[in-house]
């Protein structure tokens, strides 16, 4: 547990100015997105923050992704390799601490980082009208809000796994390799599809007995998928960094 700690905050302290700037830049960016339209019209009421929610997750799960495909570039560059391979501490420590400061402590930060952009902007909206009564500050409990945590964890696996597998361009390497993906799915499932209306002369219904039941199905459905792909992902990342180590 101590290595693993020492390998987090040696990956805190080599790129900490880095991933400040971006921390910064994201909330900079947000801030002008939230300011143009008053700008712009002058009188104009400024928005709440419930306005910039959806671009802010945006944010998070862009830069969270961006951050977890370079967290092992150190590992493919020759003239350091030898840095990150010799620490005194296990792959599995070195994966679990890449892990953690991508993705929980990753989390946490921006969730900070959100509700403390949350405060500043529903403050200033306050004063601005003089209304105090309806607060809308960042809840990171609210349902969509966990929603979109686990959908950065089920990504962030594979862009986890991709900083790992690709020795260079990881981000690009790993995006052009889902896209390319889900392509080929689309047109084996399309062929698929084809052959069974083409060669299936009898009929085959299956119908919920209400809308509620589907969605729930399907949530439940795309949960475990998820879940099961996310942790073969993170299996399979560790067993590349235990065979680099052992290289």
């Amino acid at each position: 547990m101590e290595r693993c700690k020492l390998v987090v905050i040696r990956f805190f302290v080599m790129n900490r100015k880095n991933w400040t700037i971006g921390l910064l830049g994201a909330l900079g960016f947000l801030l002008a997105v939230w300011l143009l339209p008053v700008w712009g019209s002058p009188g104009r009421t400024p928005a709440q923050f419930a306005s910039l929610l959806p671009t802010a997750m945006f944010l998070y799960t862009l830069g969270g992704l961006i951050i977890t495909s370079i967290i092992f570039k150190e590992m493919h560059e020759p003239s350091k390799a030898f840095q990150f391979l010799t620490l005194p501490a296990s792959g599995l420590e070195k994966f679990t601490a890449a892990w953690f400061i991508t993705y929980l402590a990753y989390t946490v930060i921006a969730i900070a980082a959100l509700l403390l952009l949350s405060i500043v902007v529903e403050v200033s909206h306050a004063l601005y009208t003089g209304y105090w009564e309806n607060f809308q500050l960042f809840n990171p409990f609210e349902g969509d809000n966990v929603e979109r945590y686990f959908n950065y964890f089920f990504y962030h696996c594979v862009f986890f796994l991709g900083a790992v597998y690709f020795k260079k361009n990881h981000f690009i390497a790993t995006a052009l390799t889902i896209i390319v993906f889900f392509i080929s799915m689309f047109f084996i499932f399309s062929i698929i599809g084809f052959f069974v209306a083409f060669f299936y002369d009898g009929s085959f219904s299956f119908q919920f007995s209400s809308i509620e039941q589907h969605m729930m199905f399907y949530n439940v459905i795309t949960v475990i998928l998820k879940t099961g792909f996310a942790l073969l992902f993170l299996f399979i990342t560790y067993v590349k960094v235990k065979n680099k180590q052992v290289a």
